[in-house]
């Protein structure tokens, strides 16, 4: 998260096929970055691939501003 963020409504991780892989609902901002997206579905390590997000990031001035793109995930 960065200045300004005062929540983040969704955050989604899909495959490559559009299976949801990982979500998250209503989360405050973590400045130190502990919670998120570990690479794993149902407790399984996932293959290495690319992966796509989405986000929707809310703002101080009540704005909400919806992110996307692709995260690599490496072992």
């Amino acid at each position: 998260t960065g200045i300004g963020v005062v929540s983040v409504p969704i955050f989604q991780v899909f495959d490559r096929w559009g299976n949801k892989m990982f979500e998250l609902e209503n989360v405050s901002p973590n400045p130190g970055g502990t919670i998120g997206w570990d690479g794993t579905f149902n407790d399984q390590s996932l293959d290495p691939g690319v992966y796509v997000y989405r986000a929707e990031v809310g703002f101080v001035d009540g704005k909400i501003v919806k992110y996307s793109g692709t995260i690599t995930l490496i072992r």
